[in-house]
């Protein structure tokens, strides 16, 4: 997985989680969602199972119910962000970097994960 970064500012995170994970460009997953608003859980699980993947949404409790692949939501304040879980390293779109998904909670800033879309190919 390479990783994609968002320009800054921009609310696009979950339209790059998307394009990392389904390996096509940012701007054709922004035509599928139809805006460059922050994206809500329907609107990322919509386009997978286009794509043909299974997925299912779920309350954030520990690592140990992370599928091997999943975007995660963090909580901060009013607003939110997505990240890419893959095989425990973290692809954050808001960053030029990967890191480990221990490290990502060096990073949170007050933030907190509170939701996982789990991901499986059909």
């Amino acid at each position: 997985m390479n990783l994609i970064q968002q320009p800054k500012p921009s609310r696009t995170c979950g339209h790059h989680c998307l394009a990392m994970i389904l390996d096509v460009p940012v701007q054709d997953i922004i035509e599928q969602i139809g805006h460059t608003h922050g994206t809500k859980p329907h609107e990322l699980m919509k386009i997978l199972e286009d794509y043909g993947y299974k997925v299912n949404l779920k309350p954030y409790k520990n690592r140990k119910y992370l599928n091997r692949i999943c975007i995660l939501g963090i909580r901060w304040g009013k607003g939110g962000h997505w990240r890419v879980y893959n095989d425990g390293v973290i692809y954050d779109p808001g960053f030029d970097f990967t890191f480990t998904f221990d490290e990502s909670f060096h990073r949170e800033d007050g933030g907190h994960y509170d939701k996982v879309i789990n991901i499986w190919k059909r």
